[in-house]
């Protein structure tokens, strides 16, 4: 095969070679960048996927149809585990059909891919509660307001799941915490109501109840309370 000597060719001839070089390299460069293209559209099916599957989900939910709702939804997580909101449905639909199980899984799948989210470890948290597990619900309610102290639910509930394990001192500190946000809450009132009466302070668990029933005077609850803890009263 003849070669070319670049020493010989005429300064004319060098330079087409080196146009023809330079060509070449934008159409290698062009190309590459075509092809990662490609990829990157490529690459981005799963989360269009699990956003068709995701909306196919709801709107079998708004149709009633729950086992098909959480069909999709499961499909979704699986595509996509890291939207948490996917899982949130899901263990919305599956407590609808009675599975209760089923959304405790959801929940723990949930945190599982997000272990940092404060909404998931409330959800957990909360689920938890509803079954009575109060130990396992405390972990994660607790870590839920060190995440969110903000999250008027999650320290709400876990007022709750203290005063169930008999920390009055800590069902009060969190209750305390949720009217800060939420000052004008009957029903956080009348919680902490009953926190204080069970803590032995009956003048302060008093005051909470009057307080509940001054913001919602049909607060049976509150006044049943108040009539209960009125001959505790010194």
């Amino acid at each position: 095969m003849a070669t070319v000597d670049v020493t010989r060719t005429p300064p004319r001839a060098l330079k087409w070679v080196y146009r023809a070089l330079f060509l070449l390299g934008i159409g290698v460069f062009l190309g590459l960048l075509a092809a990662g293209g490609a990829r990157a559209v490529t690459d981005r099916r799963p989360p269009l996927l699990a956003y068709d599957l995701f909306e196919r989900g709801n709107e079998l939910e708004r149709r009633g149809d729950l086992v098909g709702a959480a069909r999709e939804f499961r499909a979704a997580v699986a595509v996509v585990p890291t939207e948490l909101h996917a899982f949130d449905s899901l263990a919305r639909v599956l407590r609808a059909r009675g599975d209760e199980d089923g959304a405790l899984a959801a929940h723990r799948a949930a945190l599982l891919h997000h272990p940092l989210s404060a909404s998931a470890r409330r959800d957990l948290g909360l689920a938890l509660l509803e079954r009575r597990g109060w130990s396992e619900a405390q972990v994660h309610l607790t870590a839920a307001v060190r995440l969110d102290p903000r999250d008027l639910v999650a320290q709400a509930a876990l007022g709750d799941v203290r005063r169930e394990q008999g920390d009055f001192a800590g069902a009060i500190d969190a209750y305390l915490h949720a009217l800060a946000l939420r000052p004008g809450d009957a029903a956080l009132h009348n919680k902490l109501g009953i926190a204080y009466a069970l803590a032995g302070q009956p003048a302060a668990a008093r005051a909470r109840f009057e307080e509940a029933i001054r913001l919602d005077p049909a607060s049976g609850t509150a006044s049943e309370n108040l009539r209960r803890l009125t001959p505790a009263t010194p």
